[in-house]
């Protein structure tokens, strides 16, 4: 086996382990969640509105939050994956790339509304390996959902992020992934270092350890069917990691 070969079939094996270790980890939260008992939930201030603007450039007072996540490269549609084209694609029938990411996030609260829906500002910082070597940064903003009725039990999230993200060069696989187009007599595959940043995520956490999660996270970026420099597809990772608020 060439060694082209054993890095492909390390970085898929390494994909599946991430994915299996997501799943074991969310069990296990579970299991804890239903010795432990409901826990007691926190108390709702007063209107619909709770503005953090104020103490965003302050020192951190539990509204920030530090991750850690790594994962494998996924070369099936974002679409079928969220079931927006046919046919639909479960998990296990996912196609798996050669490459992988390791990425940090620092985020912040900003502000929450009907004490649900916050908004939280990110900064990231990924590095490819395996077939792409790219480093990437993105800013984004976290549109996240947290009231849930099971929440006593497991505390959940679920969010959006939506932003901007820029590498330090356009990896060649990534470049391969765009619709290809005909200039004269050459096929032309455009890539860029400037794409969208978008990130679909759940969190789990036990209501006793809330600033503990587990982050399961789809990271993408795409030219969002050729708005930015003319590019449709770009590099995607299933993730996993942890976050830490303070």
């Amino acid at each position: 086996m060439s060694m082209r070969s054993r890095r492909g079939a390390l970085c898929r094996r390494a994909s599946r382990v991430v994915g299996a270790l997501a799943a074991a980890l969310f069990v296990a939260f579970a299991g804890l969640a239903c010795q432990a008992g409901p826990a007691n939930a926190p108390a709702a201030g007063t209107g619909w509105i709770d503005w953090n603007g104020d103490n965003f450039f302050r020192p951190c007072n539990g509204d920030c939050a530090f991750s850690l996540y790594g994962g494998g490269e996924v070369t099936t549609s974002m679409l079928r994956i969220f079931f927006l084209k046919a046919p639909p694609a479960l998990p296990w029938s996912w196609h798996w790339g050669h490459s992988a990411i390791g990425a940090a996030t620092f985020s912040r609260r900003l502000v929450t509304f009907w004490h649900a829906l916050s908004l939280e500002p990110e900064f990231g910082v990924g590095q490819r390996f395996g077939d792409m070597h790219a480093t990437e940064f993105w800013g984004a903003v976290d549109f996240r959902w947290t009231e849930f009725p099971w929440n006593n039990y497991i505390k959940t999230s679920i969010a959006i992020s939506e932003g901007i993200s820029l590498t330090t060069q356009v990896d060649t696989r990534e470049r391969l992934m765009d619709n290809y187009r005909i200039v004269g007599n050459k096929l032309v595959f455009r890539g860029s270092d400037l794409l969208n940043f978008f990130s679909p995520e759940i969190t789990f956490a036990l209501p006793q350890y809330q600033d503990y999660e587990l982050v399961v996270r789809f990271h993408h970026r795409s030219g969002i069917f050729g708005a930015i420099n003319g590019v449709h597809a770009g590099a995607q990772f299933f993730t996993a990691g942890l976050r830490i608020h303070f």
